[in-house]
């Protein structure tokens, strides 16, 4: 060890001996002060009005504004909520002097403490700020179908929640996703653009041979759409008028052994739309079955050939 390492040494333990005993010296003033008569009813005083005036602040946002923002920009509200909590809690320790002196000394004596308090909440302030980014730029909005595409397995879902760290996704299976907000923030993300509560349309894909009738394949289709009692008819009253039919179906393709024929079904939300197509597929097999119309899938003649 060097001279300079000792005197590096002894400085540093005078430092830390100096904030010690300056702490020690002003919490004994401090509770001299406080614990008379006097200064702890000012002290329960000056706390009990910056928590009313905070609890007031709080609830006066609550009725004006958090019932305006809804979708992404609740998580402002939230912000404003946090901080408000923040600057309540510091205003009254504030009047804690040994707290505000200790302070003072440690953040003369010490920057390593800031850069490994920085290092420790550097994620959770990433999730914060990946939050307000989504809420800021709205690349989908609570109640869209999403679809994360960089992680494994995708994840998929409807956008329940919006959170300072978390964002909040309801599955197929009506369980709850959380996943930090930073990972959908730089993910790439396929959005339906779909509003919870508005109508869908979902597709209803079904093969059939060449030699079945498309023109029953397609009525059957139809009409087994239009039976089920959870799809909607989007028609307006001038559609109605004019004899378009209330389902409409396509011939999407000519495939190698099949004919594909596309179904538009309108469902009332993203939820009801996969119940709600498992149905018709179901019914749509059985109806293809009794009527005659075959579904083909791929043949394969082996030839063996004597030498």
């Amino acid at each position: 060890m060097t001279l300079m390492d000792a005197g590096v040494g002894r400085l540093a333990d005078q430092t830390v001996n100096d904030i010690a005993q300056n702490a020690v010296d002003s919490y004994t003033a401090w509770e001299k002060e406080t614990f008379a008569l006097g200064g702890l009813v000012n002290t329960v005083i000056y706390a009990a009005i910056v928590a009313a005036a905070a609890f007031i602040i709080i609830k006066l946002i609550q009725h004006f504004l958090a019932r305006k923002l809804t979708g992404n920009a609740r998580i402002f509200y939230r912000l404003i909520y946090v901080a408000i909590i923040i600057i309540a809690i510091l205003c009254v320790l504030v009047t804690i002097k040994p707290l505000g002196n200790l302070g003072t000394g440690l953040l003369a004596s010490s920057g390593i403490a800031g850069i490994v308090i920085g290092l420790a909440a550097q994620q959770t302030l990433g999730n914060v700020f990946s939050g307000i980014s989504i809420s800021a730029a709205k690349p989908f909005e609570v109640g869209e179908f999403i679809e994360i595409l960089n992680v494994t397995p995708p994840v998929m879902g409807v956008v329940k929640d919006i959170g300072l760290r978390h964002t909040t996704i309801l599955d197929a299976s009506n369980k709850s996703i959380v996943i930090p907000n930073s990972i959908i923030d730089k993910d790439m993300i396929r959005a339906s653009h779909v509003v919870e509560k508005a109508n869908v349309c979902s597709f209803l894909d079904v093969g059939i041979s060449y030699d079945s009738d498309i023109d029953l394949a397609m009525k059957i289709l139809a009409d087994t759409i239009a039976a089920h009692g959870g799809t909607l008819d989007v028609r307006s009253e001038e559609e109605k008028n004019s004899g378009i039919p209330p389902v409409t179906v396509r011939v999407q393709d000519l495939g190698e052994s099949a004919v594909q024929l596309r179904a538009f079904v309108w469902t009332p939300d993203t939820s009801s739309s996969f119940p709600i197509l498992s149905d018709l597929r179901y019914a749509v097999k059985k109806e293809f079955d009794r009527r005659g119309i075959e579904i083909p899938y791929p043949y394969r003649n082996v030839v063996i050939k004597n030498k």
